[in-house]
This record gives structure tokens, sequence and C-alpha cells, in this order.
């Protein structure tokens, strides 16, 4: 899938984050889908849509397209309600979101989260677009809102975003957090 997806797609190359998609979308599949296709040609084409589509400009070797979201994530928590404490407070403990945002957005919290819930967050990100991926880290943040302005020190917190798995178990819960923020 990566070897196809580096011939077709020169320009954009490899990136170590496309090997998780493509892995993801390999594990979802089944051996034969609709139209004909095997496994791998549907991976092949879904990723191709994943970046050409949904996430364009994240997967260059400047990463535009992640840089700027990310951005925009920052900005998105600033001024949330729910969680405008939250920046002040990571910058206190030398902590830039970023350091963790990035990974979520690149591949779209396929590690980061329970693979139940994980496979939610993708239902929402192949019909809406990277608002899914906003929604989720909005959602994750209202999720670890606590655990994070209790923290004390850098690593603390950076543990707490990146052990993301026993609060998300619960993907109904967790996608009815991210509905609230799409």
């Amino acid at each position: 899938v990566l070897c196809a997806h580096c011939a077709r797609s020169p320009q954009v190359g490899y990136t170590q984050s496309l090997n998780f998609l493509a892995a993801f979308l390999l594990l979802q599949l089944p051996a034969r889908v609709e139209g004909g296709l095997g496994r791998e040609e549907a991976a092949f084409w879904l990723l191709e849509c994943v970046i050409e589509r949904l996430l364009p400009s994240y997967f260059t070797a400047q990463l535009t397209g992640v840089l700027a979201d990310t951005r925009t994530l920052d900005a998105l928590v600033a001024s949330h309600p729910q969680l405008h404490a939250l920046p002040p407070h990571l910058e206190s403990l030398g902590l830039d979101l970023s350091l963790v945002s990035t990974q979520w957005l690149m591949l779209g919290f396929v590690t980061a989260l329970p693979s139940e819930t994980a496979l939610r967050v993708w239902d929402l990100f192949l019909s809406l677009g990277v608002r899914a991926l906003f929604a989720a880290a909005l959602a994750t943040l209202r999720l670890l809102r606590a655990t994070l302005l209790a923290a004390t020190s850098f690593e603390a917190a950076y543990k707490a975003l990146k052990a993301l798995h026993e609060p998300a178990l619960d993907c109904d819960a967790f996608v009815r957090l991210m509905t609230e923020e799409l």
C-alpha cells in the first residue's frame, strides 16, 4: 500500500505516520470489498483519499496542513468555555499541546484511542473531514481537563495526554462529547 502510494504521489512521498494509517485501514477492511477490490487496493485508495481530500498538505515535507491545524486547535482550546484555562496551565508546565496534537491529527487518533473509539472517530472523520478530528481533540481535552489542571509537572501532564485509553473506553460517551463539539 505504501509503495503504491509513493509511486503514485512522489511529491508527497512517505512520512512515518502513513504506516499507521495504512495498517489501520488494512485491519478494518474485509478481504474483498464491494466492487471486487481486494483489501490492499481498497486500503490504497482510501489512504489516497485521506491524503488528498481529507488532510491535504498534512504529509508534505513542510507539514503545512497539520501545522496550520494545530494552531487552529490551539485557538479553539483557548476560546473554549470549558478548556480556556488549559493553555496557560500547560504553558506554565512547559508543555506545548502541539507535542501531542500533531500526532493526534496526523494519525486520526488511531494510536491514541481505544480501537472501538478510534473507529467511531473515523466514521465521523470520513463523513465530516478534519472537523471531526478537532471535535475528537476537544472531547479528549474535556475528558482530561481535571487531570491536566491538577498536573504539577510537564511529565504528569504529558503522561495524561498520552494515556487516553482508559478515559475514552466508553466510545458512546466519547462520541457524545465529540458531537457537542461539532
